[in-house]
Formats: C-alpha cells, structure tokens, sequence
C-alpha cells in the first residue's frame, strides 16, 4: 500500500514540476508575476520564474496586473515547470505564442529581474534597458522592489 501512495504522490509532483512543457489556458491573473491556468488536469496556480512584480498596494502593482491580465487572459501558453515554492504554485517559464512572458514583462518595465533566484543576462540586460528608457515602473526614481516593499509589511 505504501507503494502505490508513494507512486501515486511521485506522478503528482512530477506532473507540476517536472521538465515537461505543457499546454495551458489562462484563466485567472493572480497579480503581475502569478496566474492560475487550467489544464485538461484542472486548475494550476503558476509563479513566473525569474521575475518580481510589484505587489498589489506597491506604486505600480495595479498597473503590473492590468497588463498581464490584457497580455494573458484566455490565452493558450506553454507551461515549462521548474519547481514548486512554499506555496504550492508551480515556478514555471510561461510562454505566449514563444515568446517568455517574463521578457514581455521585463521589457515593458512591469517587473523586476528576481536576482535571488536568476542571473539571466538576457533578462538583466532587459530591465537595464527599460530602466535605461523609464518605461513602467522606472518612471519612478527609486522604485523599491516588491521583495524589500514585502518585508515592511
């Protein structure tokens, strides 16, 4: 019995974490940098990978969702899942016709590049340019990041 639990539990996790792309409709903008899209499986919560958007009472974060949400709602994307964060979302790069959600965020200036977690020097090269350019949140002198603005709370 504890076999088939353990194989069971195996398929599940590696359903949503594993290296296989799948397709995926959106259906819910969680914010700027998560979304909930559906699966012939069910419902997925989705973190995109390698960026950090400004959270929803932060200078800019309403503005964040509003473009994901005009970007991705019921639109078909390609899921690449990476992992799982603590709660239970699928870090995944998120695709749109095969062009990185995370690039089309960046390059608008509607996200920062998640150093914590990537060092892709084409995303950083990205928000240089938008910072470069004061495109979204760059209009601001100083825009504090959603991971700094999160400790004050």
């Amino acid at each position: 019995m504890r076999y088939l639990i353990a194989i069971t539990l195996f398929a599940i996790v590696n359903h949503s974490t594993g290296a296989e792309p799948y397709p995926a409709k959106v259906v819910h903008v969680w914010d700027g940098d998560s979304i909930v899209v559906a699966t012939k499986s069910g419902s997925h919560q989705i973190r995109i990978f390698g960026i950090d958007a400004p959270e929803k009472g932060q200078p800019f974060g309403r503005e964040a969702k509003r473009y994901l949400e005009r970007l991705l709602t019921d639109q078909n994307v390609t899921i690449e899942p990476l992992e799982q964060d603590r709660y239970q979302r699928t870090i995944a790069n998120v695709k749109l016709q095969r062009e990185s959600v995370a690039n089309l965020l960046i390059e608008r200036g509607n996200a920062w590049v998640f150093r914590r977690y990537t060092s892709s020097k084409s995303l950083i090269e990205r928000e240089e340019k938008a910072r470069q350019q004061r495109r979204g949140l760059w209009k601001n002198s100083n825009p504090t990041p959603p991971w700094l603005w999160r400790k004050k709370e």
